[in-house]
């Protein structure tokens, strides 16, 4: 029985407080005290000077705009791939990001533990006599759902559970429905890994609705645990279920998948679950592709979707991968991640989901 140290994680909410690179065309921040006053004017936050930990958080603040604008003009300059902006997390304190990264410290899962409940499913075999595109890029398909926004609430692993069954169901019946990230959120508990926002995996939201009849529209059991920040009480009905899901599996054995299977899994099943480490710098991320030599390949502390890959013409291969923190971060709610390095762990758990 191998085992993996594994950091289950939900990432709350990043609202940018001023465009993005992408978006605005700037590459360089102001990192005055009166720009600072404008970031927490632009946040809703008391701007007082007076407040005991004003100048700690300015000066933290302005340390990291600093170094978001040496990242930048490198990128400006063709020495780095991507670029940064400021964010909600510009200002916190290591132990105030923790929080918000819904970590569960030393969370051991074992391949047996994490695939206890889930329906027999065979292994994906990689098919050599098939050649696939050299490139897919599914936000374009009318089957991608837009992006949305996890809150205050370590969900990220129910967004990435719910996010390939809704984009299956449209292909299957021609119909684009939004699933309930809720039920999951506050349903899918400890008994399948999960709890809620604090944490929990894709691979235990769908054994839980395997094992209870099937997954809620939003509509119906709408999000709230975004607002509030709590995983509210469960309110699942089976009277009520519209998607069910049949099996789910692991691309390859935890820890061991490769770009060439991964690739192969997105054109047979479409978006993937991935887990992922989402460092400072993925945090601040902005535009272009994300290639960071300073992100864990080991660790892992975030879910989000596979959606595609391609090539850049000067940074190389890249994944497309969809996140939830709403359409003001990255590009539009998405991140170009580099591809073949492993960037950010992300080749440490793909897995696929089919519905009834």
């Amino acid at each position: 029985m191998s085992t993996v140290l594994v950091s289950i994680v939900g990432v709350l909410a990043i609202v940018s407080i001023v465009p993005s690179a992408a978006q605005s065309g700037n590459s360089s921040f102001g990192e005055s005290q009166d720009d600072y006053n404008s970031y927490l004017n632009g946040q809703g936050r008391p701007n007082s000077p007076s407040d005991p930990s004003y100048t700690t958080r300015y000066n933290r603040w302005a340390a990291n705009v600093q170094a978001i604008n040496a990242q930048n003009a490198r990128f400006a300059r063709g020495q780095e791939t991507y670029g940064m902006a400021p964010n909600l997390f510009t200002d916190m304190s290591s132990s105030e990001m923790a929080r918000y990264l819904g970590q569960f410290p030393s969370k051991t899962v074992s391949v047996q533990s994490s695939r206890g409940l889930q329906e027999e499913e065979d292994n994906f075999e990689l098919d050599d006599r098939i050649t696939y595109p050299t490139s897919l890029d599914l936000r374009t398909s009318t089957c991608m759902p837009a992006i949305e926004n996890q809150g205050a609430c370590g969900s990220c692993w129910a967004f990435a559970a719910v996010m390939p069954i809704e984009y299956q169901y449209c292909q299957k019946y021609a119909k684009l429905v939004y699933f309930s990230e809720q039920q999951i959120v506050s349903c899918s508990n400890s008994t399948y890994g999960n709890a809620g926002c604090s944490g929990g995996m894709y691979s235990g939201a769908w054994n839980y609705l395997i094992q209870n009849s099937g997954l809620e529209n939003n509509t119906v059991y709408p999000y709230t645990s975004g607002a509030a920040g709590a995983n509210a009480t469960c309110q699942f009905s089976s009277t009520k279920v519209q998607a069910k899901v049949s099996s789910w599996n692991w691309l390859t054995p935890i820890g061991n998948s490769n770009d060439t299977v991964m690739i192969a899994g997105l054109n047979t099943y479409g978006p993937l679950a991935v887990a992922i480490y989402a460092n400072t710098n993925f945090q601040n991320y902005a535009t272009g592709v994300f290639k960071d030599s300073t992100c864990s390949t080991t660790n892992i502390n975030h879910a989000v979707a596979l959606v595609g890959y391609g090539t850049s013409t000067t940074a190389g291969p890249y994944w497309i991968v969809r996140n939830q923190w709403g359409t003001n971060w990255g590009m539009s709610g998405y991140i170009l991640m580099a591809r073949n390095v492993n960037q950010c762990n992300i080749n440490w758990g793909p897995a696929y989901v089919k519905i009834v």
